[in-house]
């Protein structure tokens, strides 16, 4: 269950305020809820967010808390009819769509867990790698057959810490070895090569990679997260493609989509003599950031923010988040798009450049 996995990374463990208002009374409600549902009290949790969705009712992250804590709790079946009332709210549809899979494949209602998943999918999921291990799935997987995008071919970096790290290089039609290209790094929404395959496949794609751009994508470890000591096999790869090819002046452009947005715009900072911008599709990512880390953290590196126009707390959170950037000196561009599903779901080729800069 996808909530299971990311519950904590996004309402507790990296949720720091941001002092000039992104972190809210919403905020602190969701994780005292959270809160009670690690640490079993299931019966408090749901009296907390039974509380708040009364008195928020359209308030997607608050009704997946809730169906969440049923499904720890045991109770499927109002775990499943939660995730339905979180779906009808845009931002949340994909994420609750997951859940309510996850709920009715344990109830052995394998068929209409198909279905939930599918809908999933069609919202915007694509976490391919969770969709494959997630345990909760195990009686559907058994009946149906998840359509998993092609799977590639990758080659592998083996670091100069023993790290092995997966890879795929797409080069611009007509590539010139003495010619010099801009590149860019990308990570996806998920951890590892099931949902890399998807990126591949669907983020500027072979077909499509006509302007002029070097894309490299790495395949994540276990999460997907590039830390140490993983982050310095990720460096040697850079160090290698700029040995191997030649990069316009010398640094990357990384974008991050979904989670992967959390991913690139941490390794940004960790590596961030390799890289000359970053962009991030994602609506929720930048709460874990205090205001007084923005300036000094991307004050040299041009930031764009890309959220869907459906998702209430992301935009939010990104104007608070690009007044603070400014604020501080950051060269930051927000940009709410029609459509975060399709930009995320479907053939995005072309569209990524259109806000990498």
């Amino acid at each position: 269950m996808r909530y299971k996995e990311t519950l904590r990374m996004l309402l507790v463990a990296v949720v720091v305020s941001v002092t000039a208002g992104v972190a809210s009374g919403e905020d602190e409600t969701l994780r005292a809820a959270n809160r009670q549902i690690q640490a079993g009290d299931y019966d408090a949790a749901i009296q907390t967010l039974k509380n708040y969705t009364n008195e928020n009712p359209q308030n997607g992250r608050a009704w997946l808390a809730l169906a969440n804590a049923y499904h720890q709790k045991g109770d499927l079946k109002n775990a499943v009819d939660l995730n339905r009332r979180a779906a009808k709210i845009p931002y949340a549809r994909a994420t609750a769509r997951y859940n309510e899979a996850c709920a009715l494949s344990l109830l052995g209602r394998t068929d209409d867990a198909w279905t939930a998943l599918e809908a999933a999918i069609v919202a915007g999921f694509l976490d391919y790698d969770l969709m494959a291990n997630d345990t909760d799935l195990e009686a559907m997987r058994e009946k149906h057959t998840i359509p998993f995008p092609p799977r590639q071919t990758y080659e592998t970096l083996r670091a100069r810490n023993g790290i092995e790290l997966g890879y795929k290089v797409l080069l611009p039609r007509g590539f010139d070895a003495d010619a010099t290209y801009p590149a860019l790094v990308i990570f996806p929404p998920g951890s590892g090569s099931r949902s890399t395959d998807w990126a591949v496949t669907e983020l500027m794609g072979p077909r499509d990679n006509t302007n002029g751009w070097i894309v490299l994508y790495p395949v994540g470890p276990d999460r997907g997260w590039f830390t140490h000591p993983s982050h310095h096999a990720l460096n040697d790869l850079l160090d290698e493609m700029k040995e191997k090819y030649s990069i316009e002046n010398d640094r990357f452009h990384l974008a991050g989509f979904g989670s992967g947005a959390r991913v690139a715009a941490t390794y940004s900072q960790m590596s961030r003599e390799y890289f000359r911008s970053l962009t991030t599709f994602s609506g929720w990512h930048w709460e874990s950031y205090e205001d007084d880390d923005l300036g000094s953290a991307f004050r040299n590196m041009p930031v764009n923010l890309v959220v869907g126009a459906d998702d209430a707390f992301g935009i939010a959170l990104n104007k608070k988040i690009e007044v603070l950037m400014k604020a501080q000196g950051v060269d930051v561009s927000l940009f709410v798009v029609a459509d975060e599903t399709q930009l995320l779901s479907s053939v995005r080729r072309a569209r990524i450049m259109d806000y990498v800069r």
